[in-house]
C-alpha cells in the first residue's frame, strides 16, 4: 500500500496545518495538541474551510477516519489516514512530532490502494 505523507507547516494559528488534495480532493488538516492528554487531534476542514470533524485522535498506525463514511470524506469514505513512525518502532507523535523532518507524520493511503489491500 503507497503512503502519501502529509506536509504539515505552522498555521496562522500556530498549530500545524496543511491544505492538501487528497483522493483528488482538497481538504484542509489541523494538528492541535492536547496538553491534558499529551496527544495529537486533527480537525478535519472540507475545501470550503467548513469543519467535518473535529478531534480526530492521532494513533500509529490508526485510521483516525474509520469511524466515518460517506462521499464527503477522503477518498469516499475509504481512504485511510494515520500517524506513521518511520523508525519502526511503533511510537505514537509526540510534541515534537508531524513535522516534515520528524520521524512520526500524518499518512495517507488512497483509496484505490486501500481497495486493491483489500481485494
Amino acid at each position: 500500500m503507497a503512503l502519501e505523507y502529509v506536509n504539515l507547516a505552522k498555521g496562522p494559528r500556530g498549530w500545524p496545518r496543511a491544505r492538501t488534495k487528497l483522493d483528488g480532493r482538497f481538504y484542509s488538516i489541523e494538528a492541535i495538541w492536547n496538553e491534558g492528554e499529551s496527544r495529537w487531534g486533527v480537525n478535519l476542514y472540507d475545501a470550503s474551510g467548513v469543519l467535518m470533524r473535529a478531534g480526530l485522535v492521532v494513533r500509529h498506525g490508526e485510521d483516525m477516519l474509520a469511524p466515518y463514511g460517506g462521499a464527503e470524506f477522503p477518498g469516499d469514505g475509504f481512504g485511510r489516514m494515520k500517524a506513521w513512525d518511520s523508525t519502526g518502532q511503533g511510537n505514537d507523535p509526540g510534541r515534537d512530532d508531524l513535522a516534515r523532518e520528524s520521524p512520526v507524520r500524518l499518512v495517507y493511503s488512497p483509496r484505490a490502494d486501500v481497495e486493491a489491500d483489500s481485494g
